[in-house]
């Protein structure tokens, strides 16, 4: 076998084998550096070559390594301290020279732990080596072989390339360099993402998605809410894969380009360029491109990926009857849409937050980049990615705006983010928020009164509270789900991004939309102190709920008045705690659909009128008796559980809609009055731990809507005669135990 030389021959055209060849020196890089190359090469989708010099026997380079380096599209030389001691290297490095001259291949130096300008100058231990070479036996008679070595070297050296230094993270390097080949092998690959962070193995379960399929057109829709890393997952997914088709197009941001003049049709023309390679087509109005989408693309197998589809307009006017085992990526803030596309169950990927584990990793990777870590600044990360939860677009500007700051900027970026919400962040998940109007506005006031109110609240009892005022309360939570604005957890609580609750906040503080919610909602104290002390807005007050967890001494010096409450003449939602109110309370509440009030008052007042109140909780009241006179025709639901001096129940004729009555452990609670047998629409009655309750009405048996009696452990002194009526009761009684 002979050596090679710039006169080797060269086949005319090669086929390509490999996308990248890697020549490096394995004792030096092989199981750091290099084999993280290559595993980067392989999850991106290209076909790298990696051989072992040290690994070789002979003192010739092979006829197939030969072919290998002609047979690859690029080319990739690890230079370590090492690499010329190694006449293998030597002689892949002056034949990878020769291609790239006679090829116009690319040709990319990483420079590992070694100065650029010693390799090009042969200096240090590159100097060694070659006084090595030229002193052993055999190398000395063949002189002009190491002077080629020598030239390749310095030519090769001076090629624009990557330096890796001592200390130093290298991923940056390796992804860097993995998507330089990326668009030298395939130009329609695409820039991913610079610290694909958590990226691959969700790449690795879509693709098992995308290879299930047989014989159809596989839809894949991959939802999450905005800044999750749904266009990035899409992008890489569509990296890996665009080999496996004949034709590809990757269609970003379509929400956007849909709303510009002609966007539609812009669209269409690079579905119908990319996939058909040509540039001499031209549409000159959508439908006309629907008809050449069908007419042009129908026999080919495609990969298309539609970026931020918001509605099934563009979907129409872009997707047509593909060729089987073509596929189509759909990424969405809304997984209704899915539905709607007819996307199976099987084949949609919520796209999750990252783990506290990756949030660190990728923070730092923006943070720090290459730098040194010192240990203060590694403690306060861990501060900061709290306040993304595992959002990639939050940990990626948090980590930017802290690149190559002191520690004091990082100590006042912090406190900046426990007040205000960075306005990137914000900008991004509006977009899920503005989405809603266009289905129905209702849906964002439901989205900020959870936003405010109810995140952490179990989703039954919010329901029963949204349906005081809006109707199809638990569709409308269903919906805002789908739009991954809020998820329900195991324990069936409504729970929501942090961010995206700050978001909801900031809307009502009228901060980051034209949205008109300020002081429409008040949650936090000194908002709600503010307002009832200078009597300021009262006019536009809807809802006052103070936080769960929020406890002050001031609240109980705070002076309410009913005067106050007539002013808010909007107010529908209101949670009062243990506060009094003074004043007369006719003409009051007008509007309130729930009330949450611990009452600290012996009766209730005799004026207390909500008409249009259908929620009533007094939980823990102080009340002993009812005093109303006015028949509550929309009340509903009555709630005064643990109200211990609790003797009489109110007169049930003047609550004639009621469905549920709650008056667990009212431990002096002596009897229900026959009147609670006129409740036509009563489904639900506790009763559980009233140990002073003497008897139940013979005629509780008789309310048909009855479907539930939560009385364990209850001693009835008086049953029915009927057996019937006795195993009604005995029915019911059990479906309480």
């Amino acid at each position: 076998m002979a050596s090679p030389s710039s006169e080797t021959s060269l086949p005319a055209a090669p086929n390509i084998t490999y996308d990248v060849f890697l020549s490096f020196r394995g004792t030096d890089t092989r199981n750091i550096f290099t084999d993280h190359l290559y595993s980067a090469l392989d999850r991106n989708g290209t076909r790298p070559f990696m051989d072992d010099p040290e690994l070789r026997a002979g003192d010739i380079i092979s006829e197939s390594l030969l072919k290998a380096i002609r047979e690859s599209k690029t080319y990739i030389i690890v230079f370590s301290v090492n690499y010329a001691s190694s006449h293998w290297c030597l002689d892949e490095l002056v034949e990878i020279l020769n291609c790239s001259n006679t090829m116009k291949r690319l040709i990319l130096p990483v420079f590992y732990h070694v100065d650029p300008y010693v390799v090009r100058h042969q200096q240090e231990s590159f100097g060694t080596a070659f006084a090595e070479h030229e002193r052993v036996d055999g190398f000395i008679r063949n002189i002009a072989r190491v002077n080629k070595w020598k030239d390749t070297l310095k030519e090769v050296a001076d090629l624009s390339g990557y330096h890796v230094l001592v200390n130093r993270s290298a991923s940056h390097t390796i992804n860097e360099a993995v998507d330089r080949v990326l668009l030298e092998i395939n130009p329609m690959s695409l820039q991913v993402a610079k610290y694909p962070v958590g990226l691959y193995s969700r790449v690795d379960e879509i693709t098992l998605l995308l290879k299930s399929s047989f014989g159809s057109v596989t839809k894949i829709g991959l939802y999450g809410m905005g800044g999750v890393g749904k266009t990035t997952l899409a992008k890489a997914v569509y990296n890996l894969n665009l080999r496996d088709f004949q034709a590809s197009c990757f269609l970003a941001d379509i929400r956007e380009v849909a709303r510009t003049p002609k966007g539609l049709l812009s669209l269409q023309q690079q579905l119908i360029h990319d996939i058909l390679q040509s540039k001499n087509i031209t549409i000159h109005n959508v439908d006309r491109g629907i008809n050449m989408i069908q007419a042009r693309i129908r026999t080919t197998r495609v990969l298309i990926v539609l970026d931020d589809l918001d509605n099934l307009k563009p979907f129409e006017y872009l997707v047509g009857t593909f060729s089987p085992r073509s596929a189509i990526v759909i990424t969405t803030r809304n997984e209704d849409l899915l539905d709607t596309i007819q996307v199976e169950p099987r084949y949609r990927y919520k796209v999750n937050e990252l783990s506290d584990a990756e949030s660190l990793q990728l923070f730092k990777e923006h943070a720090f980049g290459d730098n040194a870590k010192p240990e203060t600044l590694l403690q306060l990360s861990e501060e900061i990615i709290k306040h993304a939860k595992g959002l990639p677009l939050a940990l990626e500007i948090f980590g930017s705006n802290l690149l190559n700051k002191p520690e004091a900027r990082w100590r006042w970026f912090m406190d900046k983010l426990q007040r205000f919400p960075n306005n990137d962040i914000q900008e991004k998940l509006m977009i899920s928020f503005d989405a809603l109007r266009l289905i129905d506005p209702m849906l964002q006031d439901i989205f900020l009164d959870i936003a405010c109110f109810f995140v952490r609240k179990k989703k039954a009892d919010v329901v029963k509270i949204l349906e005081t005022y809006y109707s199809f309360g638990e569709h409308n939570i269903d919906i805002l789900k789908k739009f991954c604005l809020l998820t329900i957890e195991d324990d069936n609580e409504l729970s929501m991004h942090d961010l995206v609750c700050k978001m909801g906040r900031g809307i009502c503080h009228n901060k980051f939309s034209d949205y008109t919610g300020e002081s429409r909602r008040l949650w936090d104290w000194k908002d709600i102190q503010d307002a009832l002390e200078t009597n300021k807005g009262l006019e536009a007050i809807e809802c006052i709920i103070l936080d769960d967890d929020f406890s002050t001494p001031e609240i109980g010096q705070l002076r309410l008045t009913t005067e106050m409450f007539r002013r808010m003449r909007k107010l529908r939602f209101l949670c009062l705690k243990q506060l009094d109110v003074e004043g007369s309370f006719e003409q009051t509440f007008n509007n309130l659909r729930w009330l949450n009030w611990s009452c600290p008052r012996e009766f209730l007042p005799f004026d207390f009128c909500p008409k249009k109140l259908v929620f009533l909780q007094l939980p823990g009241s102080n009340i002993y008796s009812w005093m109303l006179d006015t028949v509550l025709n929309n009340l509903k639901i009555l709630d005064v559980s643990d109200s211990d001096n609790l003797t009489t129940t109110p007169d049930f004729n003047l609550l004639p809609s009621l469905e549920t009555l709650i008056l667990r452990n009212c431990q002096n609670l002596r009897i229900l009055p026959e009147s609670i047998c006129i409740l036509g629409a009563l489904k639900y009655l506790d009763i559980l731990e009233c140990d002073s309750l003497e008897a139940l009405p013979l005629g509780l048996l008789e309310i048909a809507s009855l479907a539930e009696l939560r009385a364990c452990g209850l001693i009835v002194s008086r049953l029915p005669d009927s057996t019937e009526s006795l195993s009604a009761l005995f029915n019911l009684l059990s479906s309480g135990a």
